[in-house]
């Protein structure tokens, strides 16, 4: 008889006893805690590219530049990780760019820790 699921996406599960990533397990019991994190990207290169731009503008090729660092530094999107404790340590078990799915699995988790 298979457990009742309290998240699946066909990527990530979490049952009653165990969470479940590509790549790893982690028993249920053994978590002592779980946590989101975000991670920013980098705006260094983007800031770099609109520098080159606004040197350029005397050659006029810098206003394609400047556009062209908006455009990069626009589509950066911060990374949200899955931060699971146990035994004293972190480690970051599962990252999505979407916000609403790592609050639905952080809950999922929670609600089969309540279990235990």
């Amino acid at each position: 008889m298979s457990e009742v699921a309290f998240y699946d996406n066909g990527i990530v599960k979490v049952t009653r006893t165990l969470f479940e990533v590509p790549g790893t397990q982690y028993p249920i019991r053994n978590i002592g805690a779980v946590k989101t994190s975000i991670e920013t990207p980098s705006r260094t290169g983007p800031l770099i590219c609109l520098v080159i731009g606004v040197i350029l503008l005397v050659a006029y090729v810098g206003i394609l530049v400047i556009a062209l660092a908006i455009l990069w530094s626009i589509s950066q999107k911060p990374t949200y990780w899955i931060v699971v404790v146990s035994a004293g340590t972190e480690s970051r078990a599962f990252s999505s760019r979407d916000p609403n799915q790592i609050r639905e699995i952080q809950s999922a988790i929670n609600a089969a820790l309540s279990q235990h």
